[in-house]
């Protein structure tokens, strides 16, 4: 058996090489919340946030805002659902227990 690795060197007019050099995508898949490519390149690469209703993920790329602290990791890094952004506290507060013995 025999595998073979292609390389797409130039896409079509229209397309997009994604980064990982495997395979193009039509040009208007970019930037469009959903990833075509597998390294996500498509969703990264040159996409610019319009941050009036979107969140730009720490790693690249841009997510629907009201997708942030939903409880879904919606970027690959999950910078949308991190503490700080949220409010979430990490930290247990401190309780004050007291024990009595029983008769």
């Amino acid at each position: 058996m025999f595998c073979f690795h292609v390389t797409f060197s130039e896409c079509s007019d229209g397309q997009y090489a994604c980064a990982n050099g495997l395979s193009c995508i039509r040009e208007d898949y970019r930037c469009d919340y959903i990833s075509d490519c597998a390294d996500n390149s498509d969703e990264v690469d040159g996409c610019v946030c319009d941050l009036s209703f979107e969140f730009e993920c720490i790693a690249g790329g841009c997510i629907n805002g009201t997708w942030t602290c939903d409880g879904e990791e919606d970027c690959f890094d999950g910078s949308d659902e991190e503490a700080e952004l949220c409010g979430y506290t990490t930290e247990q507060p401190a309780t004050d227990v007291t024990m009595t013995k029983g008769n």
